[in-house]
């Protein structure tokens, strides 16, 4: 029994299905990434402009002996 010979042409062929396949998988790899990164800073600027604006911590006593930037004023 002999084996079928694949011609040039089909091997041609054969790679240029294996290319376009691989460039497909590569495209929805980087689509979904751009639509995951737009839509998380869709959702965060949505969440950040319901607030009323930033609003610093604040604490009874400094962080540090020199920095009271933080610290609630009476």
């Amino acid at each position: 029994m002999t084996s079928p010979v694949k011609t040039q042409e089909q091997l041609q062929q054969e790679r240029r299905a294996e290319f376009v396949a691989a460039r497909n998988v590569y495209l929805a790899i980087i689509i979904s990434f751009v639509t995951v990164c737009t839509i998380a800073v869709v959702v965060t600027s949505k969440m950040e402009a319901e607030r009323t604006g930033f609003r610093p911590i604040q604490t009874e006593a400094p962080m540090s002996f020199i920095d009271k930037t933080y610290v609630k004023k009476d």
